[in-house]
Formats: C-alpha cells, sequence, structure tokens
C-alpha cells in the first residue's frame, strides 16, 4: 500500500494489520458500522518488508440503506509519534518506581499549598496514606507555626512555577 490516491480492498487492507490488533480493529470498525459514524483507530501494520508501523486510520462509511458499501478515508503513519509516547511511558514508570522507592519523602502543592502529590514514604512520616492527605492543605502537617507561615508566604508571594522550596525540621 504506497502513498496516494490507491484502492484498498478490505482483504488487501487486513491482510496487514498486526495479528495483536485484528480483533480491536474489527471490533471498532463494526461499531461504526453499526452506530453509522466515522471510523477512527489507531493500531500496527506489518509492510510487505516485515517493517512494523503504527498507522491512523480516519474513514466515512458509505451505505445503501444499512450496508455499508464503501469506505473511504485516510492513512496517517504515525510511528514516530507512538514512539515518543511509549519513552514517556517508560519514564514516567520509571519515575513513579524511583519515588516508591525513596526513603525521602516529596511532595507537589498547588499554588494555595493543597497537596497534589506525595510521595509513599510520607506514609511513615505523616501517619496516614498519601491518597488521604493529597487535597488538604499542607500546613495540616508543619508542626511549627512559624514555618507554616513562612512557607505560605513563600508560596503566595508570587514565586516562578516549579521552583523549589525547602523546608526542613532537625530532631
Amino acid at each position: 500500500m504506497a502513498p496516494g490516491n490507491e484502492e484498498v480492498t478490505f482483504q488487501k487492507f487486513s491482510d496487514v494489520v498486526h495479528p495483536e490488533d485484528f480483533n480491536g480493529m474489527m471490533a471498532s470498525l463494526q461499531e461504526a458500522v453499526r452506530n453509522h459514524t466515522r471510523y477512527s483507530y489507531d493500531y500496527r501494520v506489518i509492510w510487505p518488508d516485515s517493517m512494523i508501523r503504527w498507522i491512523h486510520v480516519e474513514g466515512e462509511i458509505t451505505y445503501n440503506g444499512d450496508e455499508p458499501v464503501l469506505i473511504q478515508g485516510v492513512v496517517h503513519d504515525i510511528t514516530d509519534r507512538k514512539r515518543a509516547e511509549d519513552k514517556i511511558i517508560a519514564s514516567q514508570n520509571e519515575l513513579e518506581e524511583l519515588l516508591f522507592n525513596l526513603i525521602d519523602t516529596v511532595y507537589k502543592t498547588d499554588e494555595k499549598g493543597i497537596l497534589t502529590y506525595l510521595s509513599p514514604s510520607a506514609e511513615q512520616l505523616l501517619g496516614c496514606k498519601p491518597v488521604e492527605a493529597i487535597g488538604r492543605p499542607i500546613t495540616d502537617y508543619y508542626w511549627d507555626a512559624s514555618e507554616r507561615e513562612r512557607f505560605l508566604h513563600e508560596i503566595r508571594g508570587g514565586r516562578r512555577e516549579n521552583q523549589r522550596l525547602s523546608v526542613g525540621y532537625e530532631t
């Protein structure tokens, strides 16, 4: 299937669909036919040279009554985008694993000081699961009132996004 305005039979098109993606592609196509909607789907194909590529297919289905008779559309090679997405996911997973195994507590707040992220190690420090603390003000977890006020002042003082703020305690 070279680029261009080539007429492609359904058999010729389905022959190149990666075997692991065939059922999902068919389910998506059948749903579009059943609901008389646009067809749109991402899946892998295997070219004659055995190269595996990702494509995005957008198509309109023409009917004769309720019978589909023609699918016209566009196929885009999205392999580079899929590879970039895979790298982002792998990087996120690596970061999550790192944070999960970190002894130090890492947290993130919004501009109002509300917790939006809290690493798993916070459970030992705070005495509650991170999910229980997210959505609450970080100041609820500061023991020294002056530190709470300094923290809020720093957050509300027009700090640049992603600027670091360190607050430490001596025991």
